[in-house]
């Protein structure tokens, strides 16, 4: 049987909690692996390591804006991303769905980031990536509108603001492309 995965931040361990480990209304094996505060290099290994295990088929990539701090490197970030992309697709995984980085409206202090400059480098990283990515790259944006569908905090999508709801229906459109 194929396997489904969902990898990424707090996004995708928040949509596990909401979802009970399940995604509604996908009759397929899926699993979630998320992990609070992961970036492409912090937290990563462990729970990528856990996937690869699995032998998922196709994956959906929820990675980048824990990278994004005020002395990041765009292209560093991208790089990151595609090298997560082919480690992947080496370890036999047909499609990855590569996830824009969406809106956000509070930063940790560690950061010392403004809205002003994640917005811009995060829509710098989200258009080299569509430019790599194409048909396989997810603009969460067209769905999942800021500060609509976030919770209080201004970071995650919210439960009863019917963010986590949009998130998975995204996923879901994304994993229906497959055969």
């Amino acid at each position: 049987m194929k396997m489904y995965a969902i990898f990424g931040d707090s996004y995708i361990s928040r949509l596990n909690k909401f979802n009970h480990g399940v995604l509604y209304d996908f009759n397929k094996k899926c699993k979630f692996y998320g992990v609070p505060g992961m970036s492409t290099q912090r937290k990563f290994e462990p729970e990528f390591q856990k996937m690869m295990m699995d032998k998922p088929k196709y994956v959906f990539l929820l990675l980048g804006g824990n990278d994004i701090n005020r002395e990041c490197e765009v292209i560093e970030i991208v790089n990151n991303i595609e090298h997560i992309v082919k480690r992947l697709k080496n370890n036999g995984v047909e499609r990855v769905f590569v996830s824009s980085i969406a809106a956000r409206g509070a930063f940790p202090a560690w950061t010392r980031l403004e809205k002003t400059r994640f917005d811009k480098v995060r829509r710098a990283i989200n258009g080299k990536l569509f430019m790599v990515y194409k048909g396989d790259f997810v603009n969460l944006e067209k769905k999942l509108k800021f500060p609509k569908h976030y919770d209080k905090d201004l970071v995650h999508p919210g439960y009863s603001e019917g963010g986590m709801k949009v998130l998975g229906y995204i996923i879901k459109t994304c994993f229906s492309k497959c055969t």
